[in-house]
């Protein structure tokens, strides 16, 4: 295995979801328990998880989504991360985050023209990644467990939905990478099933990160679904 441990992933924002989600649904044939799926592989996933969510670095990455023949688009993120008071993700025309504990949204209108607001002062770090930690848990735990979790041989985390329910957050199956030294994600792929798939990749990690890093800047252009002829 490879200093980038390749743990293929992520949407990062799940709290709330899991108790709607998995409420009155039957499981699907063949589920399997987190012990039949092995409860350290669990643990290493989730634990791989926490680690991005509280680890310092800046990352470049590119997000795709593919649509079949009804076309794809991509546009680059920056993400920079130095908790507990700074986080922001900047691309595709938006910013979104925290800067020096204030919540920070930019958007970009059709027009080109861009504008930022303050939302005032952010929930504290601490709590907030609890709760995505344990809401991800409960997506792979269970009996049986909504997810499965599985490790391919290079060291990916691959989830794959047993249970049905609207909305999964992982879609039909997901891919969770993260980046050995740093603790950054390094790709997050999910299959949404119908022909649409999300694909975020990181192509740049430092881990020097500055107070520069959190100026927004260049909010890139506004994505546009490209189609073939």
């Amino acid at each position: 295995m490879d200093a980038r441990t390749r743990l293929g992933a992520a949407a990062l924002g799940l709290a709330g979801l899991v108790g709607a989600a998995c409420s009155g649904d039957d499981p699907a044939a063949g589920a399997t328990t987190t012990a039949g799926a092995g409860a350290e592989v669990v643990d290493a996933f989730v634990a791989a998880y926490e680690r991005s969510r509280t680890a310092s670095f800046v990352i470049g990455q590119t997000f795709s989504r593919s649509a079949g023949d009804r076309g794809e688009l991509a546009y680059g993120v920056r993400v920079a991360q130095r908790p507990p008071d700074d986080r922001l993700t900047v691309g595709g025309g938006t910013a979104a985050g925290k800067v020096d504990g204030l919540v920070v949204r930019c958007v970009t209108e059709p027009s080109g023209t861009s504008e930022c607001f303050d939302g005032g002062a952010a929930a504290a770090d601490a709590p907030v990644v609890a709760a995505e930690v344990e809401d991800l848990r409960r997506l792979v735990t269970g009996d049986p467990a909504p997810y499965l979790v599985a490790v391919d041989a290079d060291g990916c985390f691959e989830l794959t939905l047993q249970v049905r329910f609207p909305s999964a957050p992982y879609g039909l199956e997901a891919m969770f990478c993260f980046d050995d030294a740093s603790g950054a994600p390094t790709r997050v792929r999910v299959d949404h099933g119908e022909d649409i798939v999300d694909d975020t990749v990181t192509d740049r990690i430092r881990t020097d990160v500055t107070d520069a890093d959190f100026r927004v800047g260049d909010l890139g252009t506004l994505p546009v679904p490209q189609t073939g002829d």
